[in-house]
């Protein structure tokens, strides 16, 4: 590698751990993941794998270079992603303030899903239907707007509460049911 950056070259693109790599000539063969050439490298060792074609779009390679990370650098990777995750593997921000931790945005995050599902639904029916019964009956535009706003809103967080509850959960609860059937 360090050759290489001597020489001006420089990188194309990085492939993850568990891409497959297939061998240009030989076609029928299995692939095979960069972890299964790694494994067998030293820490901080290189590896040049000529005319390959990765990933299952096959896109040919003329030359993969493939390169163990020293303990060292596992342990800082280790430690970058500790950082970025808490023991439950949800995403933390680094250095956020507690807001994001509060009960207000755990509850909307739960209904995420269920919001981004019925918004645009209720943003095309609800919203302009209220929004028109208040303009035509004489309020300002900027006050329909608000009123619509906030009585869409409340009514988007109640559907979604209620999607959550006894769609999403049910769906949660039913896809642990057949993994445990299934893949035991």
């Amino acid at each position: 590698l360090k050759s290489i950056h001597e020489q001006g070259g420089y990188y194309i693109s990085r492939v993850k751990h568990n891409v497959k790599i297939y061998f240009t000539k030989e076609r029928t063969e299995e692939p095979k993941c960069a972890e299964d050439f790694i494994k067998d490298l030293a820490p901080g060792e290189t590896m040049e794998v000529h005319h390959v074609y990765i990933s299952q779009k096959r896109i040919p390679q003329p030359r993969l270079i493939l390169y163990r990370l020293t303990e060292k650098q596992e342990r800082d990777r280790e430690e970058k992603w500790n950082c970025l995750f808490n023991h439950d593997n949800d995403l933390k921000l680094k250095n956020s303030p507690k807001t994001f931790e509060s009960i207000p945005f755990k509850f909307l995050g739960q209904l995420s899903y269920s919001i981004y599902l019925l918004h645009l639904i209720l943003l095309g029916s609800l919203s302009c239907y209220l929004f028109k019964l208040f303009y035509e009956i004489g309020i300002l535009y900027n006050i329909s707007f608000l009123y619509s706003f906030i009585l869409s809103f409340t009514t988007l967080i109640l559907i979604s509460y209620l999607m959550y509850k006894y769609v999403d959960l049910n769906g949660i609860r039913f896809s642990k049911y057949l993994t445990g059937k299934f893949f035991k």
